[in-house]
C-alpha cells in the first residue's frame, strides 16, 4: 500500500483504497479483514476509500473508521441490489454500472436513477 501511496504523492494523483468490495464473494475474502484495512489506511493518511453499497451496515462501520473527512465511493448500487439513495447517507458517491449499460434504454434508466435519489 504505502508503494502504491508513494506514487499517488509524487504524481500528485488520488488513491482509492478498496477496503470491501459489494459482490457476494467478497464475504468470504474481504470482509473480515475491511476494517484492519480501512484503519491502516486511516494511519496511513489516505482520504479516500471504496466501501460497499450492498451492505449499508458494513459501510456504516467503515465510515465510522474512516471518519466524516473521508471520501467514499460505492460500488453495487442497481443490479447487485444496493440502494443508492440509502448508501448516499453514509458514502459521497455511488458507483453505477450494469443496471445502465445493460438496459434496453440507458437514458430512462439513468432518469430513473436520478428519480430515485431525491
Amino acid at each position: 500500500m504505502q508503494a502504491c501511496l508513494d506514487m499517488a504523492n509524487k504524481h500528485e494523483k488520488e488513491l482509492f483504497l478498496l477496503t470491501e468490495m459489494s459482490h457476494p464473494g467478497a464475504k468470504m475474502f474481504l470482509q473480515k479483514n475491511a476494517d484492519a484495512i480501512a484503519q491502516m489506511g486511516v494511519e496511513m493518511g489516505i482520504k479516500n476509500y471504496v466501501a460497499p453499497a450492498t451492505r449499508l451496515d458494513r459501510l456504516s462501520d467503515i465510515r465510522n473508521i474512516v471518519g466524516d473527512e473521508a471520501y467514499i465511493i460505492s460500488p453495487g448500487v442497481g443490479k447487485q441490489g444496493g440502494d443508492g439513495k440509502k448508501t448516499l447517507e453514509y458514502s459521497n458517491a455511488i458507483i453505477v454500472g450494469r443496471s445502465i449499460y445493460e438496459a434496453q434504454d440507458p437514458k430512462i434508466a439513468c432518469e430513473n436513477l436520478i428519480k430515485s435519489l431525491e
